[in-house]
């Protein structure tokens, strides 16, 4: 998963819930566009659902010290 092209990105997109049906499709249409994604859920997805070249994180958003741990 961290095969992250980061020399020829359009930038970096925080998902929010990209582990779900919607965050899915916004890393994969955000990926083919040229952006490095990263998405942030409660859990990681299983290998079998996780996105080629999505960084995953599992955190509560409602914690701001789980949040400080994944942003730079």
């Amino acid at each position: 998963m961290d095969n992250i092209d980061t020399k020829n990105s359009r930038g970096t997109l925080l998902i929010a819930g990209g582990t779900g049906f919607i965050g899915e499709h916004l890393a994969r249409g955000a990926l083919s566009r040229g952006y490095n994604v990263s998405v942030i859920s409660l859990q990681k997805p299983s290998p079998k659902k996780a996105v080629e070249g999505v960084r995953y994180y599992a955190v509560n958003v409602c914690s701001s010290n789980e949040l400080s741990s994944v942003m730079p």
